[in-house]
């Protein structure tokens, strides 16, 4: 186990940090191609993606993973066919979503400066509806793997398509100079992927099937997933939902490019999260709660310790970071990260969520979900409604997880699986980022006035 989670370790660095390189040149190449609006525009089809994808999602990862008698050829053909059809249902709802904003627009309904009031968004966004489709025909076989930790393959066949995430974008864009570019690529790589999934894992060979019992297991646990999701998507787009309204396109460009960067480490810790979480916590099922804990803790120090520092070191760099990458008409992008930065500090006691994952309570991890979800819109409301400050809002934003790890805390403590000292002693790390992004900015300014 030890030997395949540090290799699973290595193989997510690299595929994230390549995917972030590449993100973060493949951004800055755009930024020189396309207006700020531009990105407030996508950043409204990239929502609204989002919403529709997870409000639909009924966890089949999740219910294969923790499904006992492993992972059958029929059962996976189960899910193949329920995928498909997710996927043809997704992009029905996207079409329809697409001629509800279009008649929005005509009868006037949002701001003429808001993203939502760009003519090109309907269209753009019945192109990127495809995207739906397309995905669903990705083969399940990958989770032969997944079940096993035998990322190898999954790895290569990963890093390839970070490499064409980060390419594909650029080219298309300068092909066609206009958002529709992105639109494109996205579609293209889609099918790339759905395509080359088939070739690349072995498993079920394709085939419609209908069996009532997967299907009824879908139902029943894939009902409290989807809850779960539901909500995780309202806390997720609470803010693109409001800031999109209130914004000008252009700033709402700016701030879709602040929550890129300031969560890049978050999503990098979060999709180890999920790679490794499940399988690792359910060979830890019948261990004695001081067992569980002392390998807990020790998975979640250099957890912690990648997390706070990156906080800190954000706060501190993101000045120097903007100036560096980007022109001065992005300047605001560096006050927004700093904020949204201090997101980071609850991503390590999150991980015990993917305990009571293992233990199939997903109707617990739902009603976290909900206390996530209720917080942050009450708070974002009060914040621009009652306050009228936008900066209140976007630190809402970043402690938006705070009641959800507060419950996981009170109830893993309660299991003998958390310790609270161990919870807060790496708080420091933050300063330690900190000095290290003053250190790096200071650096970078004395090696430019040398020169």
């Amino acid at each position: 186990m030890k030997q395949r989670l540090m290799l699973i370790s290595i193989y997510t660095l690299m595929e994230f940090g390549t995917n972030i390189f590449l993100r973060l040149v493949s951004t800055i190449i755009l930024s020189r191609l396309l207006e700020p609006s531009v990105f407030g525009v996508f950043a409204v089809i990239a929502m609204i993606v989002m919403i529709i994808n997870t409000f639909t999602d009924v966890g089949f990862r999740p219910i294969a993973l923790s499904r006992e008698g492993g992972l059958t050829h029929e059962f996976l053909q189960s899910m193949q066919t329920a995928q498909m059809m997710r996927g043809t249902l997704l992009m029905t709802i996207m079409a329809i979503v697409s001629c509800v904003v279009y008649f929005m627009q005509i009868r006037g309904q949002f701001l003429e400066e808001s993203a939502y009031a760009d003519p090109e968004l309907p269209f753009l966004m019945l192109g990127m509806s495809l995207t739906f489709a397309v995905s669903s025909m990705s083969s399940a076989n990958a989770l032969l793997y997944d079940k096993k930790l035998n990322h190898d393959l999954m790895f290569r066949f990963s890093m390839f398509f970070s490499i064409l995430s980060g390419i594909s974008p650029v080219v298309s864009v300068y092909l066609t100079g206009s958002i529709w570019g992105l639109v494109i690529s996205s579609v293209l790589i889609a099918m790339a992927r759905a395509t080359f999934s088939w070739v690349v894992f072995k498993g079920a060979a394709f085939r419609i099937r209908f069996v009532r019992e997967d299907l009824l297991l879908f139902l029943h646990r894939g009902k409290w997933i989807m809850s779960q999701t539901f909500l995780g998507a309202l806390g997720t787009t609470a803010d693109r939902v409001l800031f999109g309204l209130m914004f000008t396109d252009a700033r709402f460009g700016l701030y879709y490019l602040a929550t890129q960067i300031s969560r890049a480490v978050e999503q990098l810790l979060r999709r180890f999260e999920n790679k490794i979480g499940i399988q690792l916590f359910t060979e830890m099922e019948n261990d004695t709660s001081e067992a569980f804990q002392k390998k807990y803790y020790r998975l979640r120090m250099p957890y912690d310790f990648v997390g706070l520092t990156t906080s800190g070191f954000l706060v501190a760099f993101a000045p120097v970071l903007i100036d560096i990458i980007y022109e001065d008409r992005y300047s605001e992008v560096a006050d927004f990260i700093q904020i949204l930065a201090f997101a980071t500090i609850f991503v390590g006691p999150g991980l015990i969520r993917q305990a009571f994952h293992a233990n199939r309570e997903f109707k617990l991890t739902t009603s976290m979900m909900l206390a996530r979800t209720v917080f942050l819109w009450s708070g974002l409301t009060f914040a621009i409604v009652g306050l009228d400050s936008v900066m209140i809002a976007i630190g809402l934003v970043a402690c938006q997880r705070l009641p959800e790890v507060l419950m996981m805390l009170y109830i893993g403590r309660q299991r003998g699986w958390v310790n609270l000292w161990k919870e807060v002693r790496m708080l420091p790390c933050i300063l330690l980022g900190m000095a290290a992004g003053y250190s790096a900015g200071q650096g970078y300014y004395w090696l430019i006035t040398s020169v």
